[in-house]
Parts: C-alpha cells; sequence; structure tokens
C-alpha cells in the first residue's frame, strides 16, 4: 500500500496493474493508495496505470482502489486522469 501524508514527496504511478488487491481490517481506507493532500504535501500522479479488482472489505471501508482526502491547498495535487478502474468497490 502506497501512503502519502504530511510532508510526503511527489509519487508517479506509471504503466503499472494492480488487480485481486483487498485490504482488510476495519477503517480501510483504499486499498492502493491511501493519500492525505494539503499545502505541505507533494504530488500523486497516476499515469497508463489500471486497478482491477482492488477492494476494501469493511463495513465502514472507503476508496477501493484510490483514497484521497484533500484538505486546502491539496486541490492541484494530484493527477489521476491515467488511471483505469474495473470491479473496484468499498462500502463508500
Amino acid at each position: 500500500m502506497i501512503n502519502v501524508n504530511n510532508g510526503a514527496g511527489i509519487v508517479n504511478i506509471i504503466g503499472s496493474q494492480f488487480e485481486n488487491i483487498e485490504r482488510v481490517g476495519s477503517n480501510g481506507k483504499g486499498s492502493i493508495i491511501e493519500g492525505y493532500l494539503n499545502n505541505n504535501n507533494g504530488l500523486i500522479t497516476v499515469n497508463s496505470s489500471i486497478f482491477i479488482q482492488c477492494k476494501v472489505d469493511s463495513s465502514d471501508g472507503v476508496g477501493g482502489g484510490i483514497y484521497l482526502e484533500i484538505d486546502i491547498g491539496g486541490e492541484s495535487k494530484y493527477d489521476l486522469s491515467g488511471a483505469s478502474y474495473s470491479q473496484c468497490n468499498a462500502k463508500y
């Protein structure tokens, strides 16, 4: 799992495939990427990558393959336009 939080640098995911990955446990947030973006963080870019059957398996899980919590200053710190998803799920 890739965790991007306060003080993180730049995360580039390019030409990757994530398949059948499950995050278990309570309060799960994203099976591949869990990110908290604000004015103190770097950048997350996903390009030419696919997420297949990635899920968070709990009653309160959020964000199937990717979960981003965006605060003030983090609005332009991500680009997921190169990501595609198939059969990913979470409770929320």
